[in-house]
């Protein structure tokens, strides 16, 4: 069978569903809070989907399709260079979900709650009396690289006749 016909493997159609899911199996039923940020084996859950013949062709690249044309909690690719590291950002990394009978769930790699809320507004819809552990990670400020010739953004999927959108 063609590689590109093949399905999608799921951790690339639903990467924040993949990383839900091994934060589940990292932190098992138990009814203790995660006592740190981790990894949980989603970085070589996906290194090992990416290593599959077509399928990294055909996860966007943000830089040519344009923020726009992606869904929320898609998988995109996207080359720029880091110019800035931002000082750290605290977050509510796992909190327990009362809605699900305490079972603990993540907001790594995303600003929402299980309900579809953000956690940094007033949308938020975390009981007060939720248990939360906070998280610290990284802000990068990226750009598109400059001076990058139009046959490598050719190359790369990205379009041509204008610098990639910033």
């Amino acid at each position: 069978p063609d590689s590109m016909s093949a399905p999608l493997p799921s951790c690339v159609t639903d990467p924040l569903g993949a990383v839900a899911s091994a934060f589940d199996a990292a932190i098992g039923s138990g009814d203790t809070a995660p006592d740190q940020d981790g990894d949980w084996g989603i970085k070589a859950t996906l290194q090992e989907a990416l290593d599959r013949p077509g399928v990294m062709e055909q996860i966007p690249e943000i830089n040519a399709v344009g923020v726009d044309n992606v869904r929320p909690g898609q998988l995109v690719r996207f080359r720029c260079m880091v110019q800035d590291m931002y000082n750290p950002e605290y977050y509510v990394g796992a909190y327990k979900d009362m809605s699900t009978g305490g079972r603990w769930r993540t907001t790594k790699f995303t600003e929402r709650i299980s309900g579809g809320n953000s956690v940094n507004t007033g949308e938020s819809q975390l009981d007060d009396s939720a248990e939360r552990v906070i998280w610290e990670r990284r802000v990068l400020y990226c750009v598109p690289i400059p001076g990058e010739s139009s046959w490598v953004r050719r190359l790369d999927g990205a379009v041509a006749s204008a610098p990639p959108p910033t």
